[in-house]
C-alpha cells in the first residue's frame, strides 16, 4: 500500500511539474499551495510517512515553489512555515544538520519578511526552541525568546516566552558590564611542525580582525575587534617550541579588543583568513625548508583551549546507513599512518614536495560524523562511501608504491575543513587527495570530475564548492576572493592542476574498460576550503553522483569501489612518473 502511495505521489509530481498542456493556465499561489497540502497529507496518512526521506524532500519542494514564485501572495507565509516544519521533522528523524539549518533559515525568513503574519510569532518561538534544543545555545535561545516580547507584544506566545526567559536567565551566566554585545573567543587550536604551523581561533560569531608583523621582529599579532576573552584562555599560554613557533599568548588588549600574539623564529611568511559556519580565524605560518638530512623532529597539535569541546575531539556514534561490503584483508605492507596525535614523532621533510621522492600521500575521506555529506538513492551517505573507497585506495598505495599513507580520518568522525589541511601539512605530505561523492538537484546528472584550488567561479564549480565547503551563502567574501587570487601565484597551483588532469584521465579511462556511461566532466578549478593552504599538490575528486540512480546503484557494488580505488591509484602513479621525467628533463 505504501509503495503505491509513493508511486502515486511521484507520478502526481511529474504530471504537475511537467505535464501542462498547450495553452494551460499557469497555476496561481492558491492552487500550488492546495496541491502541496494534498501531497503532504496523502503522504502523512499513508501509514508509514517517515519511511521515505526523498518523498518528504519532494513535498518540501512544492511548498518552496509557492514561496519562491509568489513571495507576495497570501500563501507565501503558510508555505514557508510548513517548509520549515518539514525540515525540522526530517532533522528529528535523520539527524542531518542541513535540515535543522534549513528549518532555522525558513523560520527566520518568515519573521523578517512577513512580520505581520499570524504565524510570525510561532516561527520566532520555533527559532528559540531550535537554538535551545538542537543547537544547545542557551544565549541565542534567550535572545530569540526575548525577541518575541519585542516584536510580538500582542501575540499569543508571550506567556510561553516569559516562562522560558525566566528559566534561561537562571542558567545563562551573566555578562560583565560592557560585555553584553561582545563576541566570545571560544578556543584556540594549533597544529605545528618545524616548518609549518596552523592556528585556529574559534569565535562565537563573525567579527572584524586585523593582523600585523612587528617590524624587525619575528612576532605576529592579530587584533579581534568587538571581542572578549575568557580568563581561562588568557591564563593559558600555549608553549609550542617546535623550532618555528615558540608560543601563543592571548590577552584582552583593551576593552572590546582581544589580541592573540605569536612568537615565531625565523619564519618565511604568514597568511590570515577566516571560515564561516561557525566563524573562525585561521593563521598559517610557514618557515624555511629544513635541510634534507635534518634529524626527525616532533609534530605538535593542541586540543581546543578549555571551554567548549569541539566536535572533532571525539568520534560520534555512527548513524545507521547502507551496509558496505567489508574491505579485503590487507597483506603485509608498510605501516599506514593516520593523523599524528600530539607529540607523535614523524620525519621532517621539505615544505615543497620533491618530485623525485614522493614518500607520503595524504588521503582525505570527505565529511564524517555529524557531517553526512550528500545523501543519495538507497539511503547512501557520502561519508560512508568515501571512507570505504579511501581505505581501499590506501591498501593499493601501500602495496604498489611502498609509500607511507596518512588519512585525515579512518573512522566515522567529524574533522573540520581547516584541520584536514593542517594534518596534511604537519605530516609533510607530498600529495593530498580529498575524495567525495557528488550530488545535484537533477537526478539525471552523472559523471566524474576532479577539482584543484583556484578562484574559478563557474556555476558548476561554485555549486560543488558550496556543498563541500558547507557554507550557507552563494556569495564569497572579498577576503576569500583576494586570498584565492593570491594563491594562483603559488607553485603548487600548476602541479595541482596537472595532478587533477591526470587523476581525471585515469579515473575515466579505468572505469570505461568495464562500464558504459562513464561521463568525463573534466578537471577544473574551484574555491574549495579543504584545499586552501595545502603545501603540496592537492585535488578534490568527485567519484560519482550519489543523486543519480545508476551511479548510486553502481557504487553500492564493492567491485565498482575497488575499480574506483584502482583508477585513482593509476592516476597518482602516472602523475609521479611524469613529474619525475619532467624534473629530470628540466621542464
Amino acid at each position: 500500500m505504501y509503495s503505491k502511495l509513493v508511486l502515486f505521489l511521484l507520478v502526481f509530481l511529474f504530471l504537475f511539474l511537467n505535464g501542462k498542456g498547450e495553452g494551460a493556465k499557469e497555476p496561481g499561489p492558491e492552487e500550488l499551495y492546495k496541491d502541496a497540502r494534498q501531497a503532504f497529507y496523502s503522504h502523512k496518512d499513508s501509514g508509514n510517512p517517515s519511511k521515505d526521506r526523498r518523498a518528504w524532500v519532494e513535498i518540501a519542494a512544492l511548498f518552496k515553489k509557492v514561496y519562491e514564485r509568489f513571495p507576495k501572495s497570501h500563501r507565501s507565509d503558510d508555505a514557508l512555515y510548513t517548509l520549515a516544519r518539514i525540515h525540522g521533522d526530517l532533522f528529528t528523524k535523520y539527524k542531518n544538520e542541513k535540515d535543522v539549518d534549513e528549518a532555522l533559515s525558513c523560520f527566520t525568513k518568515l519573521t523578517t519578511e512577513y512580520p505581520s503574519s499570524r504565524l510570525a510569532d510561532d516561527a520566532q518561538l520555533q527559532i528559540a526552541e531550535i537554538f535551545l534544543n538542537e543547537k544547545k545555545d542557551g544565549k541565542r535561545a534567550l535572545a530569540a525568546y526575548e525577541k518575541i516580547l519585542e516584536l510580538f507584544p500582542e501575540g499569543d506566545k508571550l506567556n510561553e516566552a516569559n516562562k522560558m526567559i525566566a528559566l534561561l536567565k537562571k542558567d545563562v551566566p551573566k555578562e560583565a558590564n560592557g560585555e553584553k554585545n561582545l563576541v566570545r573567543v571560544n578556543a584556540i587550536r594549533h597544529w605545528s611542525n618545524p616548518t609549518y604551523t596552523r592556528v585556529v581561533i574559534d569565535l562565537a560569531s563573525a567579527l572584524e580582525f586585523k593582523e600585523k608583523k612587528l617590524s624587525g621582529q619575528d612576532k605576529i599579532y592579530i587584533d579581534l575587534y568587538n571581542a572578549v576573552l575568557p580568563e581561562e584562555i588568557i591564563k593559558n599560554v600555549i608553549s609550542v617550541q617546535d623550532g618555528l613557533l615558540k608560543e601563543i599568548r592571548a590577552s584582552q588588549y583593551k576593552p572590546g579588543v582581544a589580541r592573540v600574539e605569536f612568537d615565531a623564529k625565523n619564519f618565511r611568511d604568514f597568511e590570515v583568513f577566516s571560515y564561516e559556519d561557525p566563524f573562525r580565524v585561521v593563521v598559517d605560518i610557514r618557515g624555511h625548508a629544513k635541510p634534507q638530512n635534518a634529524a626527525p623532529e616532533k609534530v605538535t597539535a593542541s586540543a581546543p583551549l578549555p571551554l567548549e569541546k569541539t566536535a572533532a575531539s571525539s568520534p560520534l556514534t555512527p548513524e545507521k546507513t547502507v551496509a558496505l561490503a567489508p574491505l579485503p584483508t590487507e597483506k603485509a605492507a608498510p605501516e599506514a599512518h593516520t593523523a599524528p596525535p600530539p607529540e607523535h614523532s614523524i620525519e621532517t621533510k621539505l615544505s615543497q614536495p620533491n618530485p623525485l621522492d614522493v614518500k607520503r600521500i595524504v588521503l582525505d575521506p570527505g565529511h564524517g560524523g555529524k557531517d553526512l555529506g550528500a545523501t543519495g538513492y538507497h539511503g547512501i551517505q557520502e561519508k560512508e562511501i568515501v571512507l570505504d573507497i579511501v581505505m581501499r585506495l590506501k591498501k593499493i598505495l601501500l602495496e604498489k608504491l611502498s609509500c607511507k599513507v596518512v588519512t585525515t580520518r579512518d573512522t566515522d568522525v567529524y574533522i573540520p575543513l581547516e584541520e584536514r589541511t593542517a594534518i596534511a601539512n604537519t605530516s609533510n605530505g607530498d600529495i593530498f587527495i580529498s575524495v567525495h561523492g557528488n550530488s545535484a538537484p537533477r537526478k539525471e546528472a552523472y559523471g566524474i570530475e576532479t577539482f584543484f584550488l583556484s578562484n574559478a567561479l563557474s556555476e558548476r564549480a561554485m555549486q560543488t564548492a558550496l556543498r563541500e565547503n558547507m557554507v550557507a551563502t552563494k556569495e564569497m567574501s572579498d577576503d576569500l576572493r583576494f586570498i584565492l587570487s593570491d594563491m594562483l601565484a603559488n607553485n603548487n597551483m600548476k602541479e595541482s592542476s596537472e595532478l587533477a588532469g591526470m587523476i581525471q584521465k585515469y579515473m575515466v579511462q579505468g572505469l570505461q574498460k568495464n562500464y558504459t556511461k562513464i561521463k568525463d566532466l573534466g578537471a577544473k578549478g574551484g574555491p574549495f576550503y579543504v584545499l586552501h593552504g595545502a603545501n603540496m599538490p592537492s585535488v578534490l575528486v568527485e567519484v560519482a553522483f550519489l543523486s543519480n540512480p545508476m551511479e548510486a546503484q553502481r557504487i553500492l557494488d564493492p567491485e565498482y569501489r575497488d575499480r574506483i580505488a584502482l583508477a585513482l591509484y593509476s592516476g597518482i602513479k602516472q602523475y609521479i612518473q611524469e613529474f619525475k621525467f619532467a624534473f629530470k628533463s628540466g621542464e
